[in-house]
């Protein structure tokens, strides 16, 4: 994450070098944009901090405020936060000694909370990086090199050498297994703790499984002695032997390797995700997983635990997600929000709804987007509208954002969020899909993960997306689906999930046989089927191949890159790709696709207008339904939203039987708006006048 996030304020500034274009702002009036000369906001460095003997505190410290729509952001000065109405600094000053947090980041938290701003101290699982003060480094660096990660022939790993330009200042992996690192760790998270932090950003939560992963190792003593032991807990005497392991007790796997000709470069890979081939390797990275998920554990449980007895208060963490980590099924539960990084920048921009869905889905809770280089130029660069977007999509989804201070103006679209409390309670809100689309680790974080077993993921989710279905994700570890979860839903649609441990098998067909339906959407679909062919004739299984290269086509049209983007927005830093899909009836394809899905349907929640680009999100919010409305028809010419009028929209009246009230409000128009409305045929209809970018349907 440290790595991403250094080369996006990279790239910003030499951007920003080259071209006097102003920071945007949400428009007051849709349709128009920030004037030329508008300022671009303060430094992001806060200025020196007063005395805080006399800063009181405006945060309650037993709200469960992280349940709640919060806008994050990265340091910057209080007051021009306040003015963006951002609530979070989501990555404070850390990544530094206990000294230093229970002093100077105090200090920082006792500003922020007099000013009613959160924040979350970062911590690393396995390094330190303050460039403020690069004794710190040399200092860890010295006591801890016994701690360090050992490659194979024994040398430290260095991350980075002549750390902040210092040839004496070494960054060190450390070795999350060494008890003298563990110990380190706990007293980051117990100082964040002392120094009032709200909540605390477990930053490279992969642990050691990173340098097994990536080939480099992990061979220091204390992991050398916690594989044995894991060695010796799945495997008998007998298979130890027929490994090539004579005596477990004195077992060495460095040597093991060595003795057999591996070395530092032969057991190194080049591609992520990584799968190394070397001996014993699964069972290593297996040790390492499940070591950094109990170390992850040991973390929490023991900041949670000291905050409530020592000051009778909450701390919440979070992290930077790999959803696919097979970890994560272990430290799940201790996660009270999750942020989940690049995907949510880096390979889409807008219309990843599904991406969203997902990342709720992986927590089951709100969780925190963060959005990378596009969020950032976009905004940067004067295309408000496009931002907007990222707002709306987010939010309409329980996704909070991370922005940038003094890159944009999301105030307007904050402060609208802020100000309807009774729309924004996340706690309260509650899907009525009926349709539901099956994320199963056993399958994505195989060796296809990244390829077409994911694209066709991605590619369902955008087709239902664009068809105005309510979907949701259906989240999986593999151990842990039950029949139970999928009640609520009618369709399951399982995206070439060829496969399924027992207990998702159990849980599927158990929710066909009591008259679910399930549709497998893959090549070559019964082949690679996870059931027979007697449970998929019970289970009156659908198969289809045809939608694999449909979907595959369509999204190439409407799924946009994020480099295609920046080359149509921003041409005087990009240029287009050359690459153009064949010619596609887009129309005539969710005409298709909707007749298909709705075989399987008893009855759609909702149907929306014949225009295209835009996306709808439904909530039962307490006694009343919220239906979000989010306009992706960007003019790249023009740099805003074609604004869409007369949407005649239809959602089932059984949800809601009778209606007394439809106004439509939204951050783009200063006033709700009474709807009229009627029922028909067991559907309430109604018509919304205008759509900007973002309207939000109340009905009660």
């Amino acid at each position: 994450m440290k790595f991403l996030i250094a080369a996006l304020l990279t790239l910003i500034l030499v951007l920003g070098s080259c071209t006097s274009s102003p920071a945007s702002s949400p428009p007051t009036t849709p349709g128009t944009s920030t004037p030329a000369g508008t300022e671009t906001g303060p430094t992001l460095t806060p200025d020196p901090t007063p005395s805080t003997e006399d800063l009181v505190s405006q945060v309650d410290p037993l709200e469960e405020w992280w349940l709640q729509p919060q806008s994050y952001t990265y340091q910057g000065d209080p007051e021009f936060m306040l003015d963006e109405n951002y609530t979070v600094v989501w990555w404070g000053n850390g990544l530094t000694s206990p000294e230093k947090i229970r002093t100077e980041v105090k200090t920082e938290i006792d500003r922020y909370h007099a000013a009613g701003i959160r924040y979350i101290v970062p911590i690393s699982l396995f390094d330190i990086e303050d460039g403020s003060d690069l004794s710190v480094i040399k200092e860890v660096s010295t006591e801890m090199i016994e701690a360090a990660v050992l490659r194979l022939d024994g040398t430290p790993l260095v991350i980075i050498e002549n750390f902040g330009g210092d040839p004496e200042a070494r960054q060190y992996a450390y070795d999350i297994n060494h008890p003298e690192w563990r110990q380190y760790v706990i007293e980051q998270v117990l100082a964040a703790v002392d120094a009032g932090a709200d909540g605390i950003s477990i930053d490279d939560v992969n642990g050691n499984r990173w340098w097994v992963e990536n080939g480099w190792g992990s061979f220091n003593p204390a992991s050398e002695a916690g594989f044995r032991e894991y060695l010796k807990e799945m495997y008998s005497i007998t298979e130890l032997t027929g490994m090539g392991i004579d005596d477990i007790n004195s077992f060495d796997y460095s040597d093991f390797l060595l003795e057999r000709g591996w070395t530092v470069d032969t057991i190194r890979i080049n591609e992520y995700p990584g799968h190394a081939d070397f001996p014993l390797y699964a069972d290593f990275f297996g040790f390492q997983a499940r070591a950094t998920a109990e170390f992850v554990n040991l973390v929490m449980e023991t900041a949670k635990e000291y905050a409530r007895a020592e000051y009778g208060r909450p701390i919440i963490f979070t992290e930077c997600c790999e959803y696919r980590d097979c970890a994560a099924r272990y430290i799940r539960p201790y996660f009270d929000i999750l942020t989940a990084g690049a995907m949510y920048g880096k390979e889409r921009t807008f219309q990843h709804m599904v991406a969203y869905k997902l990342g709720v889905a992986v927590n089951r809770a709100p969780m925190v987007a963060w959005l990378g280089d596009t969020e950032a130029l976009f905004s940067h660069y004067d295309i408000p509208d496009l931002y907007s977007i990222y707002i709306a999509e987010g939010y309409a989804n329980q996704a909070q954002l991370t922005g940038y201070p003094g890159r944009g103006n999301p105030g307007q679209y904050y402060e609208f969020i802020f100000s309807h409390p009774d729309a924004f309670d996340f706690a309260d809100w509650r899907s009525e899909a009926r349709l539901a689309l099956l994320y199963s680790l056993s399958t994505m974080a195989g060796e296809d993960f990244y390829s077409q077993t994911h694209s066709i993921f991605f590619n369902l989710g955008q087709l239902l997306t664009d068809s105005h279905y309510q979907y949701d994700i259906v989240f999986s570890h593999g151990d842990d689906l039950t029949a139970e979860q999928l009640e609520q839903y009618q369709v399951i649609i399982l995206p070439q999930t060829y496969l399924l441990t027992t207990g998702e098998r159990e849980a599927l067909l158990t929710f066909a046989g009591g008259g679910g339906r399930l549709i497998y959407i893959g090549e070559n679909s019964q082949d690679l089927s996870p059931f027979s062919g007697a449970e998929s004739q019970a289970a009156n299984i659908t198969y289809s191949s045809e939608w694999v290269g449909i979907a595959d086509l369509y999204c190439r049209h409407v799924q946009y890159q994020a480099m295609q983007n920046l080359s149509r927005a921003l041409p005087q830093f990009y240029q287009p790709l050359p690459e153009q899909p064949p010619a596609m009836e887009l129309t005539r394809t969710r005409v298709d696709f909707e007749s298909f899905i709705d075989s399987h349907l008893d009855k759609r929640v909702t149907f929306g207008t014949a225009q295209d680009n835009m996306g709808l999100v439904l909530w039962r919010n307490q006694d009343k339904l919220n239906l979000h409305i989010v306009n992706y028809d960007f003019n790249y010419a023009t740099g805003l939203v074609n604004e869409k009028n007369g949407l005649s929209l239809m959602i089932d009246a059984d949800l809601i039987p009778q209606p007394s009230r439809v106004a439509v409000i939204s951050p783009d128009y200063p006033d709700s708006t009474e709807l009229p409305f009627d029922i028909k045929d067991g559907f309430l209809s109604f018509s919304v006048p205008a759509l900007h970018v973002w309207d939000i349907v109340i009905i009660e």
